[in-house]
C-alpha cells in the first residue's frame, strides 16, 4: 500500500526536469527553421530523445496517482474523462489557431485551405478525434508536436485497461513486458538508426516509455524507505552521475541503434530525482525551474505556433522595411508542400532564436493561465 504521505507528494524535480526537456525539445525545433542551420551541440540537435522522458514521467506519475484507484468501468471512465480534459483543451486550443493560419495563408497566397498534406481536412480530422498519430495519416500534420499527445491518450488508456482486466498483482510483470518488448518489436521490424518514431511507431514508442516510467513508480514505493535514507552526498553523486549520463547519451545517438535504449535511461533519471535528495534538486526546486516545469506542457503545445507567425510575420513585413531574412523551401514536414525558412547569418539566427524563447515563453504562460490550467480544473471539478 502507498503510505499516506507517498500519496501526497508531488515531486518538484521531476516538474523541472519536465520542463528543461521541454525546452531542449523547442529549441531543437526552432534551430532546424534556420536555412543555413546553426549548431547548438548534440544534446539540443538530438532533442527527440527527450521526448521518452515524457513518457516515462508519464508512467510514473499515473501509476503513482491511479494503481488503487481504478477499479471499476465507472472509475476507468472518470479516469480517462480527466486525461481528456488534461490534454485536450490546449491541442483544441492551438488548434483552432492553426485553422486561423491556414485560413490567413490561403487569402494571402490566392490558394485553398488544405491544400497540403500536412494540412488536409482529412488530417484534421484525425487531429480533432486524437488518432493522428496512430499510424492513420502518413505524416505530422498541423501542430506537429501534439503526435506525443495522441500516443500519450491511447498509453493512459491502454494502462487503465490492462489495471482492471489483470489487476494490480499482475501488471507489473505485463509491464514488464510491454517495457522490454516495445524498443525490440521497433528495432527488428523497422531497423531505423534513430527511434525518433512520431505519426507511425510513436504508439509502441510511446508503450515502451510509459510502462519503464509504471514499473519506477513501484520500485520507488516498495524501496520508498531506503531511498529516504541515502544521504545527501550519495544523492548528489547519484544525480550528477545521471545529468552526466543524459548527457554523453544524447551526444552519441547520431546514426546508431542507442536511442531505443532511451526509456531505460530516463526510467533510471526518474528514480534517482525522485528521490530529491541531492544538491542538484535542491537547485532544481528554485523558482525559475519550477516554473518552467509548470509551463512545460504549454511550451511545447505553443512553440511551433510561435515559430509558424514569427516567420511568416516577418516575410510579410521584410517588403516594406527592406529585410531580406526569409526564403521559401521544402516543407522539412511534408516534401510536397512549401514551408518558409529564416536566411540569416549566425549572430542573427541566434538573436532571432532568443527572440523566439522569450515570445514562447510569453504565450505559453497565458495559455497555462487562460486555456490549460482553467479547462482542466473545471473539468475534473465536474468529473467529481
Amino acid at each position: 500500500m502507498i503510505t499516506p504521505s507517498l500519496q501526497r507528494k508531488r515531486f518538484e524535480v521531476l516538474d523541472s526536469w519536465r520542463g528543461i526537456c521541454a525546452l531542449i525539445v523547442v529549441l531543437g525545433h526552432y534551430i532546424t527553421f534556420f536555412r543555413n542551420g546553426f549548431n547548438l551541440g548534440s544534446v539540443v540537435n538530438n532533442n527527440y530523445v527527450f521526448v521518452d522522458f515524457f513518457f516515462v514521467l508519464s508512467g510514473f506519475v499515473i501509476a503513482r496517482n491511479y494503481w488503487e484507484k481504478l477499479k471499476t468501468k465507472t472509475e476507468l471512465r472518470r479516469f480517462m474523462i480527466v486525461r481528456w480534459g488534461r490534454v485536450y483543451p490546449l491541442h483544441a486550443f492551438m488548434l483552432i489557431l492553426f485553422i486561423g493560419l491556414e485560413y490567413a495563408r490561403s487569402s494571402v497566397e490566392g490558394d485553398a485551405m488544405f491544400s497540403s498534406q500536412v494540412k488536409s481536412f482529412e488530417s484534421l480530422i484525425e487531429n480533432i478525434f486524437l488518432v493522428h498519430s496512430m499510424g492513420v495519416y502518413p505524416s505530422l500534420s498541423w501542430n506537429f508536436p501534439s503526435w506525443s499527445i495522441s500516443v500519450e491518450f491511447f498509453s493512459y488508456l491502454t494502462f487503465a485497461v490492462l489495471l482492471l482486466v489483470v489487476g494490480p498483482k499482475r501488471l507489473p510483470a505485463i509491464s514488464i513486458i510491454i517495457a522490454l518488448a516495445a524498443p525490440i518489436i521497433l528495432w527488428v521490424f523497422v531497423r531505423e538508426y534513430e527511434a525518433a518514431y512520431t505519426y507511425d511507431y510513436g504508439f509502441i514508442r510511446c508503450l515502451g516509455g510509459f510502462f519503464a516510467g509504471v514499473l519506477v513508480c513501484k520500485l520507488y514505493e516498495k524501496s520508498q524507505v531506503k531511498l529516504d535514507q541515502i544521504g545527501t552526498g550519495h544523492a548528489t553523486f547519484l544525480e550528477i552521475l545521471m545529468l552526466v549520463s543524459v548527457v554523453l547519451f544524447t551526444m552519441n545517438v547520431d546514426n546508431t541503434y542507442l536511442s531505443y535504449a532511451a526509456p531505460y535511461l530516463f526510467a533510471v533519471c526518474v528514480l534517482v530525482f525522485a528521490i530529491e535528495g541531492g544538491y542538484v534538486s535542491t537547485a532544481l526546486k528554485t523558482k525559475p525551474f519550477l516554473f518552467l516545469g509548470a509551463l512545460s506542457y504549454s511550451l511545447y503545445m505553443t512553440h511551433a505556433f510561435v515559430q509558424r507567425v514569427m516567420v511568416n510575420g516577418i516575410d510579410i513585413i521584410e517588403k516594406y522595411v527592406g529585410l531580406d531574412w526569409v526564403r521559401q523551401g521544402v516543407n522539412k514536414e511534408d516534401p510536397t508542400d512549401i514551408a518558409r525558412y529564416f536566411d540569416v547569418g549566425i549572430p542573427m539566427a541566434v538573436l532571432l532564436t532568443g527572440i523566439m524563447l522569450v515570445a514562447v515563453v510569453l504565450f505559453s504562460t497565458i495559455t497555462y493561465n487562460l486555456i490549460e490550467k482553467p479547462l482542466y480544473s473545471w473539468i475534473k471539478s465536474r468529473v467529481r
